[in-house]
C-alpha cells in the first residue's frame, strides 16, 4: 500500500473505532504491504470513537463528509495532529456534526483538535 492511500472504503455507516480496530482485512486472506495507509476511509458517515479507543486506532481510518463522536480519551504528542476535522462542500449541512464528550489531549506542536467547515452544530 502506499503511504496515504485507503486499504477499505465504505460509505453511509454507522460504526465505531472499536468495532474497526478489530476487524483485521489480513483475517480474510489478504496480505498487506506498505505503511503509512489508512485501514478505511468512511464517506458520508458516522464514526465513534467510543471507551477505550486510542489515538493510534483513531488515525488509521480516514473520513470524508462525515460526523464523528468522541466519547474516549484521545491523546497524542505527535506534531501536526489535526484530530477531528471535515470539510463540507455540499449544501446539506447534515452530514458534518463534530461532538466531543471525552477528552482530546494534543501536546505536539502544530495540532488542532476539532474543525468543521460547513458542518452542523
Amino acid at each position: 500500500m502506499a503511504a496515504n492511500s485507503n486499504l477499505a472504503v465504505a460509505s453511509y455507516v454507522q460504526t465505531k473505532v472499536s468495532d474497526l480496530a478489530t476487524s483485521s482485512i489480513g483475517a480474510l486472506g489478504a496480505t498487506v504491504t506498505g505503511t503509512n495507509y489508512n485501514d478505511y476511509l468512511l464517506y458520508k458517515s458516522e464514526l465513534t470513537a467510543d471507551a477505550g479507543s486510542t489515538y493510534a486506532q483513531f488515525k488509521k481510518i480516514a473520513l470524508s463528509n462525515s460526523s464523528i463522536i468522541n466519547n474516549a480519551n484521545l491523546s497524542t504528542a505527535d506534531n501536526n495532529v489535526v484530530l477531528m476535522a471535515q470539510e463540507n462542500n455540499e449544501a446539506n449541512k447534515d452530514w458534518v456534526k463534530l461532538t466531543n464528550n471525552g477528552t482530546i489531549s494534543l501536546t505536539g506542536k502544530g495540532s488542532l483538535a476539532m474543525y468543521a467547515s460547513n458542518g452542523k452544530k
